[in-house]
């Protein structure tokens, strides 16, 4: 259910999607985590956590990284790469590298 929402997402069609849906995957659920802990705290350490986690919310939800922008790097074409060769996720690190 959480990938075909994340895959479903078009809020920020101005930018290209270029996080892997399974990194999306993870980061929206660290990032949820962290946000509700983070203000369950009710503390600076508590309101920094969940920034931090605002942060990986929005980069799972929108599949947008800006510092992957900055540095150039693609994994959604990656991970879609090794499954069309392989018809399975098993790009070892050379490959993706």
């Amino acid at each position: 259910m959480v990938r075909r929402a994340l895959s479903n997402s078009s809020c920020c069609s101005s930018q290209a999607v270029n996080v892997g849906q399974d990194e999306r995957v993870i980061s929206a659920a660290v990032g949820a985590s962290l946000a509700v802990f983070g203000l369950s705290r009710f503390s600076m350490a508590g309101t920094m956590l969940a920034m931090i986690g605002g942060g990986l919310l929005y980069r799972g939800v929108t599949g947008h990284c800006q510092m992957y922008d900055k540095l150039g790097v693609d994994t959604n074409d990656v991970v879609s790469a090794a499954r069309r060769s392989t018809g399975r996720l098993r790009a070892g690190a050379s490959e993706i590298l």
